[in-house]
């Protein structure tokens, strides 16, 4: 299909952003207008998937101010068009070229009450419903392991009723959202993930050299796409806390990031409800 181009204009910002398929390939160019702009390309599994992600990312940028141009002139029925397109299509994260840095104070080690404040607006906090530490020493025993990190805990009583955060701050590879398990969950999601990794011959080629070590993982997140995220116990932060990995299902990587929830949630604010 010929590239669809499309600009943004507001305050100080003077932005393109191009986009073009060719079978089941999707390119973007984005950039300050008047610039050649960067590249970044992507394959997808078949051609419908190709088309899926063009429209959703064609939505995504008219949700956020940018008009299509065609001939240099910006068409009503374009816009129209392209907005119908947003009903139902999740939120993704930025990728232009002026990458929004964390909150002043974000770049050191932080608390639940910045975040919060970060957060203003949200429908938060301290509210939630409290894990018993009966209950977090029951899970912890069924998964095998000596506790529940602490980070975890707190995120679990402070935020778990905000549901599925959105990615709001960019961090190269964390996923657009971000679910964290209730502990109710824990054990459910992990006998699934055992059952997963036990179709040893249809897994992924990647997912089957890395399965005797993907065994001890415990999965206690995802996003709303196509990364997991778990507790590695082979590996502690300088807190003592397992280390946190992401695995991305569509790309044969395993991110390890090393990090509480803590440090990872402030990169994130709540979706809308």
């Amino acid at each position: 299909m010929p590239e669809r181009h499309f600009e943004f204009e507001k305050g100080s910002s003077s932005k393109f952003w191009a986009i073009e398929r060719r079978a089941r390939t999707v390119t973007v160019t984005f950039g300050r207008i008047g610039s050649t702009g960067q590249k970044k390309a992507k394959s997808f599994p078949s051609d419908e998937k190709a088309v899926q992600e063009q429209k959703r990312l064609i939505a995504e940028k008219t949700r956020k101010g940018y008009r299509e141009v065609m001939g240099g002139v910006k068409t009503k029925a374009v816009i129209a068009a392209a907005e119908a397109e947003d009903e139902d299509l999740p939120d993704a994260a930025e990728d232009d070229d002026e990458p929004r840095p964390p909150p002043r104070g974000f770049t050191n080690p932080t608390s639940w009450q910045a975040i919060a404040k970060a957060w203003a607006g949200a429908r938060i906090m301290l509210k939630g419903k409290r894990t018993s530490p009966r209950e977090a020493k029951a899970v912890a025993t069924a998964l095998g392991i000596a506790r529940l990190p602490p980070s975890y805990l707190i995120y679990i009583d402070r935020f778990r009723k905000l549901g599925a955060l959105g990615l709001r701050y960019k961090r190269d590879r964390f996923p657009i959202d971000l679910y964290i398990s209730p502990p109710e969950d824990l054990v459910s999601d992990q006998k699934h993930f055992i059952a997963l990794l036990d179709t040893f011959p249809y897994l992924p080629k990647y997912l089957r050299v890395s399965a005797k070590r993907l065994r001890g993982f415990i999965k206690f997140g995802r996003d709303t796409s196509r990364t997991d995220i778990y507790w590695d116990p082979t590996r502690t932060t300088r807190d003592g806390e397992m280390a946190i990995c992401f695995m991305n299902h569509e790309y044969p990587w395993l991110l390890e990031l090393g990090r509480d929830l803590k440090e990872i949630v402030k990169y994130y604010e709540p979706g809308p409800k």
